[in-house]
């Protein structure tokens, strides 16, 4: 503790605990301060618990517009802000009995995960389906159909999808019979000899949906091996990588890799702070107790 700490607010405290627990306990709540703590506290406690009192989505989405790329965990910062902001618009949605204002929330979510749920879940059924049309991701769009989401969108759901693993899927266990007819009958359509360029672009999809699946269930253990097994795949159909389904495979394979690199600086920091325990722990037997007499 300094000087200084007797004199300014606990939210300026030089401790980061202290400044947290201030953020957390505030009343009344101060919005802007809360919104300067997100953007320039140096320590991620204080900042995420300034984030968790933001109640407003449009403060949330200009803290994110505002962040520095650059800045040391701008990443981390900007997801927590990005789950927090599409939480808050998801209450709204479910609260809401105006279909105008459910597709406008709707089109301000970012979350695919968080859009499946609306596509399965909301009373509205434009609102299930204007969810829908915002989700890219095959797996995810494959597990809507698997919940008890409706004929309508159900078929909207399999038309979407090119994958014949996924269209199999859904032909056992799509949530209504007239959903797994469909996925039977598209599987027919598609793979009936289809040509040439059709089957090498439902096999470079293949390794899209295979890094995006590995992705949406966070299996970040089994993506070193995913992503050598399908960069071989791929290179083995497209090897000059001039595919337009390329940028799609570039991003899943980008995705995995921030997250890996993500692991890997935190196993670096609980490697140091490790050896430093271990340091403290040498040390401790020549470090004279208080109160010893050097006589």
């Amino acid at each position: 503790m300094t000087l200084k700490d007797f004199i300014v607010p606990k939210w300026r405290n030089s401790n980061p605990d202290v400044r947290a627990a201030a953020i957390r306990d505030m009343e009344p709540p101060d919005a802007a301060i809360f919104q300067k703590v997100a953007l320039g506290d140096a320590h991620p406690a204080a900042r995420l618990a300034a984030i968790r009192r933001i109640d407003d989505p449009a403060v949330l989405s200009a803290v994110i517009a505002a962040l520095t790329p650059s800045a040391q965990g701008a990443d981390e910062l900007r997801a927590a802000l990005a789950e927090r902001r599409d939480s808050l618009l998801r209450r709204r949605l479910a609260a809401s009995l105006d279909e105008a204002e459910k597709m406008a929330l709707v089109d301000a979510i970012e979350d695919e995960r968080l859009l499946g749920a609306i596509a399965w879940e909301d009373e509205s059924v434009g609102a299930r389906l204007a969810a829908l049309h915002r989700i890219d991701t095959p797996a995810i769009l494959c597990q809507v159909a698997e919940n008890n989401c409706g004929p309508q969108v159900g078929m909207a759901v399999v038309s979407r999808l090119s994958d014949r693993r996924l269209l199999e899927r859904l032909a056992r266990s799509a949530s209504g019979k007239k959903v797994r007819r469909a996925a039977a009958d598209r599987i027919r359509t598609l793979f009936e000899a289809p040509p040439a360029d059709e089957r090498r672009r439902w096999e470079l999809e293949a390794c899209c949906i295979r890094l995006e699946e590995l992705i949406a269930a966070e299996s970040w253990a089994d993506c070193p091996v995913a992503l050598s097994e399908t960069a071989e795949q791929w290179h083995g159909i497209d090897a000059e990588g001039a595919h337009p389904m390329r940028e799609r495979f570039d991003r899943a394979r980008a995705a995995i890799d921030r997250k890996l690199a993500e692991f890997q600086r935190q196993g670096a920091v609980q490697g140091e702070m490790e050896r430093l325990r271990g340091d403290l722990e040498r040390l401790a037997p020549e470090i004279p107790a208080a109160g010893d007499d050097d006589a």
